[in-house]
């Protein structure tokens, strides 16, 4: 850690990334944790966006649907309570 002019902090790329987990992992919001943590929300989008970038896409094989008669759905239960649910 090192002190920039203005009394903000430098985080390392080590320190960032480790917010960034704790961050998916916790249950709060952006403003929330970023009260917690004691950093601006504007630091920990931008260090999601250049970090997230650099992550290759992940993908989640999903069942292979067998009688198109019958009707089914397929829910998907995202960090920070976003769910997604498909009707086939």
């Amino acid at each position: 850690m090192e002190s920039a002019p203005r009394g903000r902090r430098i985080y390392s790329e080590e320190e960032r990334t480790g917010i960034i987990s704790r961050f998916k992992s916790s249950e709060l919001s952006l403003k929330e944790f970023c009260l917690q943590e004691k950093i601006s929300m504007s630091a920990l989008r931008k260090w999601r966006h250049l970090y997230d970038s650099k992550e290759e896409p992940k993908f989640i094989e999903l069942p292979e649907i067998r009688c198109p008669e019958a009707r089914q759905e397929i829910e998907l239960k995202l960090p920070h309570g976003i769910e997604l649910r498909l009707k086939v």
